[in-house]
């Protein structure tokens, strides 16, 4: 998908190169495997479903690199997250009602970067997002057993924005991508600035 490689891109004009990298979120490992395979030296995804997490992890065996990265099923909010250079959470923030936890345990355990993508929430843009997420979580509501309570949000990403600024990160990068994506890179501030673009 597009937004994953924009991110990928992101995350590597930031730095990755010999650096850990933590994917919050990484369903079938996409990024994580993308950023090893440009230089990262290790990786840990986590994330809910155990069937996306066996399939990450036949894929990084299939591309060698399952030397390198680590697959987990658990809660990226909740969970003991290493301490890693660089955290990523790629479309991930819509999964959570309230995403301060998720924000506050990606901070946490990163060193240097925060990198994340989110469902635009202002605009016209915006008003389609939180459309298209109010007739998904119909959908989902109809179908209740098969999606088990799943629902999406759209975020008030200026909240976002504010916690990763409290928590001492400053923004390095925003976008949007194919007009309904916001991506955005944070980084704390270094003397040598080996963080910044």
């Amino acid at each position: 998908m597009a937004v994953t490689a924009r991110l990928a891109d992101a995350l590597e004009d930031a730095g990755i190169e010999g650096r850990s990298v933590a994917d919050l979120g990484s369903g079938v490992g996409d990024l994580l495997l993308t950023l090893l395979a440009r230089g990262a030296s290790s990786g840990f995804g986590i994330d809910l479903g155990p069937g996306v997490v066996e399939h990450a992890r036949a894929l990084a065996s299939s591309r060698g690199l399952d030397g390198r990265a680590t697959f987990v099923v658990g809660d990226a909010s909740r969970a003991p997250l290493p301490s890693s250079d660089v955290v990523a959470l790629n479309r991930v923030l819509c999964c959570y009602e309230d995403p301060v936890g998720l924000i506050g345990n990606a901070a946490s355990a990163a060193r240097g970067v925060v990198g994340f993508t989110a469902p635009v929430d202002r605009g016209v843009f915006g008003a389609l997002n939180h459309a298209l997420t109010w007739i998904s979580n119909r959908w989902y509501a109809l179908r209740r057993r098969k999606y088990r309570g799943f629902r999406v949000f759209v975020h008030d990403l200026a909240s976002v924005e504010a916690q990763l600024s409290s928590l001492g990160f400053d923004r390095i990068r925003e976008e949007t991508v194919h007009g309904v994506w916001q991506l955005e890179v944070f980084a704390r501030p270094t003397r040598d600035r080996a963080w910044s673009i």
